[in-house]
Order: C-alpha cells, then sequence, then structure tokens
C-alpha cells in the first residue's frame, strides 16, 4: 500500500537512511520482526537507472512499528524510485508499504 506521501528528494552523491511506520497495518502490541526494501524505477526524465536495486545500502533496521533502510550508491538524476518494504510481524502477518523519492542533481562546486 502507498503511504500517501512522498519522501524527500536525495541528491545523486547522498546516502540516507528511509523510514516507514506501519502503525496503520498492526494490532495493539504487534511490532515488525524483519523487513526487506526493494528499489526500483518509478519513471525516468533522463537515462533510466538499470541498476536500480543496487540503490539499497546494507540490511533493513525494525524498532516497533516502523522499518528504515539506508538508500545510496549513486543513484541517477532525473530518476524517480519506487521503495518497498515487505515486513513480517511478531503475530505472523506478512505487510508491506511503498513510497517514492527523486533523484536530484548533486550541487556543482564553485
Amino acid at each position: 500500500m502507498y503511504v500517501g506521501r512522498d519522501f524527500d528528494p536525495l541528491q545523486s552523491d547522498e546516502k540516507d537512511s528511509f523510514t516507514l511506520d506501519f502503525v496503520n497495518d498492526l494490532a495493539n502490541g504487534e511490532r515488525l520482526e524483519s523487513a526487506v526494501w526493494t528499489c526500483a524505477v518509478f519513471s525516468a526524465s533522463q537515462e533510466p537507472d538499470e541498476n536500480a536495486a543496487d540503490r539499497i545500502v546494507g540490511t533493513a533496521t525494525c524498532d516497533g512499528t516502523t522499518t528504515s533502510q539506508f538508500v545510496g550508491n549513486e543513484p541517477v538524476p532525473g530518476c524517480t524510485y519506487v521503495l518497498q518494504a515487505v515486513a513480517q510481524t511478531s503475530l505472523g502477518k506478512t505487510v508491506t508499504l511503498w513510497s517514492k523519492f527523486l533523484c536530484q542533481d548533486a550541487p556543482v562546486a564553485a
């Protein structure tokens, strides 16, 4: 399910942590046990990123109702990426959320 808002843009030379909160998808006391994030191209205004899956950095972490994932590895400027988290819960459910972010050019040093 789409979370209802996009992440802030990421510059092509940045690495940042993205977080999704499953609070509305979990029962009282239920928590996330593990999560796997994927990255794919949603759209591209220039060259599409043929290696979008490689933008995932390391493994996801879970803390109660949230999961976080570092993303970077030189995303392609002009690409809008979809980040999706598939999580397993303490009650044995599988839940999914996704959102998008735009990659922007890194600023040029003067």
